[in-house]
């Protein structure tokens, strides 16, 4: 991919620099070349920088395809059954109906006595032996497996 032959900071540098017109004597002006050379320096600049901004699109269509095509191997690899990977624990059952709720993870840590990174912790792990790619997503599979009740109870 371009994007690990250039590096992340060499694509922004190139996205970010364009081209640069010398400053017009006067504010309010537009800098005019005055002479043949500054013509042809001018207009060449001009279509360089169309190619670089050509060859911006292309790294991000590729980017782009890549990421797809990276995704889509990733869910052929994943399991789409919502059949659990492992059993839930109290705790998971407990943030996973906090969330349903609609509780965020620092109300959820006060009211459970945990800390916000134990809360978030505890949502990858039931995300994780739901099997599902995303945490909406292991909410929708709980909801549907009857753990938890849409209103964020547990049945």
């Amino acid at each position: 991919m371009a994007e690990a032959a250039l590096g992340r900071d060499a694509l922004r540098a190139i996205a970010r620099d364009g081209l640069v017109l010398p400053r017009a004597p006067y504010p309010g002006q537009k800098w005019k070349p005055t002479t043949p050379a500054e013509t042809h320096l001018a207009a060449e600049g001009r279509r360089l920088d169309g190619h670089r901004r050509r060859l911006l699109a292309e790294i991000a269509r590729m980017q782009l395809a890549a990421n797809r095509d990276r995704e889509a191997a990733s869910a052929r690899r994943r399991p789409v059954s919502p059949v659990f990977v492992e059993p839930l624990t109290d705790r998971d059952l407990e943030v996973l109906a906090a969330a349903a709720a609609g509780e965020t993870e620092s109300e959820t840590a006060d009211r459970l006595g945990l800390t916000p990174s134990g809360v978030k912790s505890r949502r990858t792990t039931a995300r994780l032996r739901l099997g599902a790619p995303t945490f909406a997503r292991a909410l929708v599979i709980a909801t549907a497996a009857g753990v938890i009740t849409p209103a964020g109870g547990v049945p």
